[in-house]
């Protein structure tokens, strides 16, 4: 999978990991955290490494939410609810998305 080719067609600031100095919100910090390997015949066959896209709001931002779900066109991806992150003033919704 192509993560920033994804990311990319977002249109919004991106960051594997974490910013040092975040843009103005709304922005997106991602991962690809880990793999779920498929084996057959005593090897892998196949690596799942799911993205995991993480988009910061200062409100509910359903705008930058259909910009994400435009660019996963075609892909298998999940949504979480989203959370507020009191400390940081902000919202964060999670996108997990595979091959």
């Amino acid at each position: 999978m192509n993560a920033t080719k994804i990311l990319d067609a977002a249109g919004l600031p991106y960051v594997q990991g974490a910013w040092k100095n975040a843009p103005k919100l709304p922005y997106i910090a991602y991962l690809m955290p880990s793999t779920t390997n498929i084996a057959a015949d005593s090897k892998v066959a196949e690596v799942v490494a799911p993205l995991r896209i993480e988009l910061y709001t200062e409100r509910i931002d359903k705008e930058a939410e259909n910009k994400i779900v435009a660019a996963l066109e075609g892909y298998v991806w999940d949504k979480s609810d989203t959370i507020y992150l009191d400390g940081e003033d902000m919202y964060v919704t999670y996108y997990e998305v595979e091959d």
